[in-house]
């Protein structure tokens, strides 16, 4: 307690003090550690606004580490495409179906060359095989030395909207036609 009567975060060492074989106090230092119990406060805050973030996003979303295996994926990632993260942790995803995989590799070399956020539209599969049309938006995840410690790719389905053009597309040609 400071002579003000307020609390304040303090860090205390103490070691005895002993007179004639006999402890008859204790030497204690006191450091004050309330700007370090603000920062971890705040840090944790942050990590949950972000946490809640993550978790709560409609499209799914799912984080590689630099060798491209998973290490997080959101509720919505396994609602999309069918995998736990359980089952795909630690592991490399093989959800590009062949006809993406040029197209794939050439945007995850961009995105590490570059290291700015990368877009496309291309198709993944789902864990029971279908295959779905996603908007990728990727970007290389850094450690706070700046060193790039993997990436993060949010996807967004959009299957419904492809069919719903490809359909009015289609409907076009035929009034054309007449």
């Amino acid at each position: 307690r400071r002579k003000d009567r307020t609390l304040v975060d303090v860090e205390l060492f103490g070691v005895p003090v002993i007179v004639e074989g006999k402890q008859v106090g204790i030497l204690a230092i006191y450091h004050d550690i309330t700007a370090q119990k603000l920062a971890e406060e705040n840090l944790r805050a942050s990590e949950e606004r972000h946490r809640f973030l993550f978790e709560s996003s409609p499209d799914p979303i799912v984080i590689y580490d630099s060798t491209g295996n998973v290490t997080h994926t959101n509720f919505s990632f396994e609602q999309t495409f069918g995998w736990t993260l359980n089952e795909i942790v630690g592991k490399r995803l093989d959800f590009v179906p062949p006809e993406s995989r040029a197209e794939t590799k050439e945007l995850i070399e961009r995105l590490y060359r570059e290291g700015k956020v990368v877009a496309a539209d291309t198709k993944r599969l789902t864990k029971d095989g279908h295959v779905l049309d996603v908007q990728i938006s990727a970007a290389v995840v850094k450690r706070s030395n700046g060193d790039i410690s993997g990436n993060m790719v949010i996807f967004r389905d959009v299957t419904k909207q492809m069919h719903a053009r490809l359909e009015i597309e289609s409907q076009k040609r035929f009034f054309e036609a007449l």
